[in-house]
């Protein structure tokens, strides 16, 4: 990572799996239930994101609603691991 950049994101990609809600059921399909919900949907919230952000900029990231906005940010803010890829920080994030 160059001594210039502050933040280097390359091809991020972060996936969820999305599975249905459990309400109450028999014992039976709960346990089926259990089993479906391991093979659930996945849902790509970011796929492939590459920038450098070089020290002194500021970085505004805007999208509409369920974007992956907060998604970004928790990746670059280590609090969220990324599925696949690669994020290096160097300084103060806020």
């Amino acid at each position: 990572m160059s001594a210039n950049i502050a933040i280097s994101v390359k091809g991020v990609t972060k996936e969820f799996v999305l599975r249905s809600a459990v309400g109450t059921r028999t014992l039976k399909s709960a346990v089926l239930g259990i089993v479906k919900s391991r093979r659930g949907k996945r849902f790509k919230a970011l796929d492939d994101i590459s920038f450098d952000v070089n020290t002194g900029e500021t970085l505004g990231i805007i999208g509409a609603n369920g974007a992956g906005k907060s998604t970004l940010l928790s990746i670059v803010a280590g609090t969220m691991a990324a599925t696949s890829g690669q994020v290096n920080t160097h300084g103060t994030i806020s």
